[in-house]
């Protein structure tokens, strides 16, 4: 319960143990054996868990729409919370959902035998410290991870690593999530980085020209210096010749006039 009176929507943590059992019972594919077998670990922990209390205490609002509220106050056998669940859990699994185009959640994805003998594997491939990568999907290969630390806690930081490496793989080979390849037939230029600011243009609009790379400004400012530099040197060259031939006209005139002036 909130600090508002309000009943958490969620069950009963020591619950949820008796919804996974009904989950389980429920699976259709799966051996009755196996089915057994997880059923009597969860009971086991879900009786250490409640500490030898037989009922469940239920105290609080609860919302049936968002201007109606109903406030319990009852107390439930734990036995009769832990049957409930369990049909809850069944009912979960194997009822058809219009939601999903009336079919029931073990059409779209269950756990079977095979999926049980794959994460088998993939633990004791885990317990002799080998390699995870193609040993199953991920489901199986988390289902197997944790069948080997639950026996082997000492064996968690090899686990990690191993499904760390498998899951990686899975990643990268994924169709929709893996890293994209090029294709034969459909070979996107983009891919080859051919026409790039072409291909990432929005529909009807033309590429904006793009900036020089840093090489080619480079080699621009360069050849740009290179002609300002070449045209000061070809100006200053020009005035030096003018003013050498001025000079030397100022040096011929003087002579003449002083000749002129010693005829007068």
């Amino acid at each position: 319960m909130g600090g508002d009176n309000h009943m958490d929507e969620h069950p009963v943590d020591v619950l949820r143990l008796y919804l996974a059992i009904g989950v389980i019972d429920a699976l259709p594919h799966l051996s009755t054996k196996v089915k057994d077998e997880y059923i009597a670990d969860i009971e086991a922990v879900a009786k250490a868990a409640v500490h030898g209390n037989t009922e469940i205490k239920v105290q609080g609002q609860v919302k049936i729409t968002h201007a109606n509220w109903r406030m319990l106050d009852e107390t439930i056998p734990m036995a009769d919370a832990a049957d409930a669940a369990r049909r809850v859990g069944a009912f979960l699994v194997t009822t058809k959902l219009k939601a999903l185009g009336n079919h029931s959640i073990q059409d779209v994805e269950t756990w079977d035998d095979v999926d049980e003998a794959a994460a088998q594997d993939a633990a004791a491939r885990v317990v002799a410290n080998k390699c995870l990568i193609g040993a199953g999907d991920d489901a199986q290969l988390l289902a197997g991870c944790n069948i080997a630390i639950f026996s082997q806690p000492g064996l968690y930081k090899q686990m990690s690593t191993l499904l760390e490496e498998g899951l990686d793989e899975s990643y990268n080979r994924d169709p929709l999530w893996g890293s994209v390849k090029p294709h034969l037939m459909i070979a996107p230029a983009v891919l080859y980085d051919y026409k790039a600011s072409v291909s990432n243009c929005a529909p009807g609009k033309a590429p904006k020209a793009g900036k020089a790379k840093k090489g080619s400004r480079g080699k621009a400012v360069k050849a740009s210096k290179a002609a300002k530099a070449s045209k000061a040197s070809k100006a200053s060259k020009g005035k030096a010749s003018k003013g050498k031939a001025s000079k030397a006209t100022a040096k011929a005139s003087k002579p003449a006039r002083g000749k002129a002036s010693r005829r007068a």
